[in-house]
């Protein structure tokens, strides 16, 4: 991760310590363990796009997180995340 990493979720801070201070706030709130499951993996250029499913403080989430890499270092990253709903208005996967 480039020491100017660019976080576009407005939650979390820029650079290696705002990644840092998402995962001390995440323990703080019992938060100790996820599975992760990558469902896509899509690399073009600079580009890398990750679908995913989180289980994590007991719910299920969707996240699709997109990363710039330069020089081989994460240097910008988005992204966007759902609670899986218990009731779905329709029957369709997310994968």
């Amino acid at each position: 991760m480039s020491k100017d990493f660019v976080q576009h979720n407005p939650t979390i801070a820029d650079g290696p310590a705002g990644v840092k201070q998402l995962v001390q706030k995440l323990v703080s709130q019992g938060v100790q363990k996820q599975k992760i499951e990558f469902k896509h993996v899509v690399a073009e250029g600079d580009t890398v796009i990750l679908h995913t499913r989180y289980e994590m403080a007991g719910h299920e989430w969707r996240f699709i997180d997109i990363y710039r890499v330069e020089n081989d270092k994460l240097v910008e990253h988005w992204d966007a995340m759902i609670q899986w709903p218990e009731t779905r208005a329709n029957n369709n996967p997310m994968f």
